[in-house]
């Protein structure tokens, strides 16, 4: 079991996990003399992980080598900071904006009702969730985009379900005639989502544990030589540095979100044939441009190879095998850039090495695997999900500060970095730094209503929102600002780090995906 939290403030222990993840990027400078946190002390959000204090201490990160590239454009180290209440509520950012005054929840039923189903949010999939076996064991599946893999597996004919209840009472039914482990293989084996639920002891016992125990969290390694290339001039961090991004949902999304916060030009593409969630967008994609490129096609690769010509940062959240298929590998890039340094993110579920690499995977799939829904849930026999995005957003935030260091030591050293982190190398992050002791947790719990094993991740994610919005409205005050744009009015939540001379902001607002040309500005 992993040790328990005493003695310290919340912001005494992110500033410790602050430098902790300074260290993992092998950042040694000054300026991590120059930040600070402020904020409530005590935990309030309904877990016994150390969750404020690790979002705290990635957005401390963040700020802390950003003040060291400002240092390198302008002369001057900045007092960095960071409000620990402030960045608790980027647990959730995809469900906190509003839309012309429409709250998040509303908005997706009005995308139901305007344009049909497809604009559902897949939570509702009745697939989606922690099943029982024939072991007296879970599992978790995730069917959000195509449940028709699971379905056949489990013998179940999903035109016949007349409404949710029904369905998830003929899944359960199904899935008590499976053994955890064969079903989860069988899964992995048509390519489906879904993993058996374990205790993090039984997680680093499988071959795929045990090659994640040997990487840190974030890797920025030097993969080749080439020239320094410093920053490009103006008043911003990250202002002249364009930035690819090849990703979908949250993780992915959240690093280059971050990058724009910084002054970055973002540049999302998707293709035109592969589902994303559209809601995502209105937190997703501020500050970014978004086209649509088909990969699959002569027409689109070379679309993208001359982005690639121009671009500083490649993002990308798909599985190894799809870029090795679609040609746009770290060597693949190399080779497009010549002489030129660039960094290349990979963000994904199951980590970057090992015999899970090509598998599918989300956040709830991390969450379970991983031994967070265990303990969340109180034994091996009642998981339960956190009830917060932890995984993907945590993931994105950690991706943003490798990628912003690679940059920096790109500017300071010169070469090509790769970056890589994952869902669940994120959370085996939380979870090694321990637990609130369980009589704290059970108080912490206390102050919520009941999160259940079979309600979704956003059902939950809802549900606490609504009691903190109720409990501690302080927590909402003076974090939100109201951008115009293409779909309205968008309130969304302001920047967590607070640099007084380099201030984080939105150069552009949101949009809908694939609304721009395929092209830099």
């Amino acid at each position: 079991m992993p040790a328990e939290i005493s003695g310290g403030t919340i912001q005494s222990r992110a500033l410790d996990y602050c430098q902790d993840l300074l260290d993992i990027v092998d950042f040694h400078g000054a300026e991590r003399d120059h930040i600070k946190f402020t904020g409530y002390t005590d935990p309030f959000l309904p877990t016994r992980y150390p969750v404020t204090e690790v979002f705290s201490a990635v957005f401390g990160a963040l700020g802390t080598v950003a003040n060291r590239i400002g240092y390198l454009k302008n002369g001057r180290v900045q007092e960095i900071s960071v409000n620990t209440d402030h960045a608790s509520m980027a647990i959730m950012s995809h469900i906190l904006p509003s839309v012309n005054g429409v709250s998040i929840p509303e908005y997706v039923q009005k995308l139901a009702e305007t344009y049909g189903s497809n604009h559902k949010t897949p939570c509702e999939n009745p697939l989606t969730g922690l099943f029982r076996t024939k072991d007296n064991r879970w599992v978790h599946f995730l069917a959000s985009f195509d449940p028709h893999p699971t379905l056949k597996i489990l013998g179940v004919d999903g035109s016949k379900f007349t409404d949710a209840i029904s369905a998830r009472d003929v899944i359960e039914e199904k899935t008590l005639q499976w053994n955890s482990f064969e079903l989860e293989d069988a899964l992995a084996a048509a390519g489906a989502c879904g993993c058996a639920v374990r205790t993090t002891e039984e997680f680093l016992a499988t071959e795929q544990g045990k090659e994640i125990h040997k990487h840190l969290p974030i890797e920025v390694q030097k993969i080749c030589d080439a020239p320094k290339l410093h920053l490009p001039p103006g008043k911003r961090i990250l202002e002249g540095v364009k930035v690819l991004e090849l990703c979908r949902v949250i993780a992915g999304p959240t690093t280059t979100r971050t990058l724009a916060e910084y002054g970055a030009q973002v540049l999302k593409v998707s293709s035109p044939y592969l589902r994303d969630v559209d809601v995502l967008a209105v937190d997703g994609n501020s500050g970014k441009r978004s086209c649509f490129l088909d990969l699959k096609s002569e027409e689109g690769k070379k679309q993208l190879t001359e982005l690639v010509k121009d671009c500083d940062v490649f993002v990308q959240g798909y599985r190894h095998r799809s870029m090795e298929h679609l040609g746009f590998t770290f060597d693949d890039v190399k080779r497009i850039k010549g002489s030129n340094g660039f960094v290349y993110l990979t963000v994904n579920c199951y980590g970057n090495a090992g015999p899970w690499i090509d598998r599918p995977g989300w956040e709830q799939l991390a969450q379970a695997v991983t031994g967070m829904a265990t303990v969340q849930g109180g034994s091996p026999n009642t998981p339960c999900l956190l009830p917060m995005t932890l995984s993907d957003y945590l993931t994105g935030y950690a991706g943003a500060l490798g990628v912003i260091a690679a940059l920096l030591k790109r500017a300071e050293e010169g070469g090509s970095y790769l970056v890589q982190t994952s869902l669940v190398q994120l959370d085996l992050y939380v979870i090694s730094k321990g637990l609130y002791s369980a009589a704290v947790g059970k108080k912490l719990m206390a102050l919520y209503p009941p999160f259940h094993y079979y309600e979704g991740t956003h059902i939950h994610c809802l549900h606490l929102l609504q009691q903190l919005q109720k409990d501690r409205p302080y927590l909402f005050n003076g974090i939100f600002e109201v951008t115009p744009g293409p779909l309205g009015e968008v309130k969304h939540m302001k920047p967590v780090v607070q640099m007084p001379e380099t201030p984080l902001y939105f150069s552009s607002p949101t949009r809908n995906f694939g609304v721009d040309k395929a092209e830099w500005v």
